[in-house]
């Protein structure tokens, strides 16, 4: 018998994520033309592991953590369930969560906060890119959608700062990304350290 995520099979999984690797690579690659090349980066729930990959090739210490990475993958890539605290051996200068959040039982949600905030390195040149499902969003395995208010607090609480600014000029950017992704900008949240 099969694990099932989410009540779906892996590759069933890896391949409606797969579809969608166009559009993510789209995506980094704005988040780096807004911020630039960092040094280090972590996708908490990286899926096939695209955004860690693209990253990677243009020489970024890259991480992706998520239940479905295989030991074959290589460096920088963790098997993860992101309802269990993970510690990274250092901080990083971006931590990106993108549609997340969702699938994780709402017991665990501190869980995963603490997860991205305390990977992410001090300073206002490090940035938390996140966003969640909204309430009534539909999608596979959404079992604790909330507004962007709930993160937004579960943030402040662990001393990340949201940063307004940033928020409108990456949701601008990801708007004009010709990708059917919408919910990349429209549930978008961006933190500082």
């Amino acid at each position: 018998m099969s694990v099932l995520y989410d009540g779906e099979e892996r590759e069933t999984w890896m391949n409606g994520l797969g579809e969608m690797d166009k559009y993510n690579i789209k995506h980094i690659l704005a988040i780096f033309a807004l911020l630039g090349i960092p040094e280090s980066y972590m996708d908490a729930g990286c899926g096939t592991g695209v955004m860690v990959r693209t990253a990677q090739k243009l020489g970024v210490r890259a991480y992706g953590l998520d239940q479905l990475v295989e030991d074959s993958w290589g460096e920088g890539f963790y098997h993860v369930n992101l309802v269990d605290k993970f510690a990274l051996p250092e901080p990083v200068d971006i931590v990106t969560s993108f549609e997340v959040a969702e699938h994780i039982h709402e017991s665990a949600h501190a869980t995963l906060c603490d997860t991205l905030a305390s990977n992410l390195k001090m300073g206002a040149d490090h940035h938390l890119i996140f966003s969640a499902a909204r309430p009534g969003q539909a999608g596979t395995g959404h079992i604790s959608c909330k507004p962007a208010e709930y993160w937004h607090n579960e943030f402040i609480l662990r001393g990340l700062h949201y940063d307004g600014y940033l928020t409108l000029r990456l949701a601008h950017l990801f708007s004009n990304i010709e990708s059917p992704l919408n919910y990349m900008w429209d549930n978008l949240i961006c933190f500082t350290r």
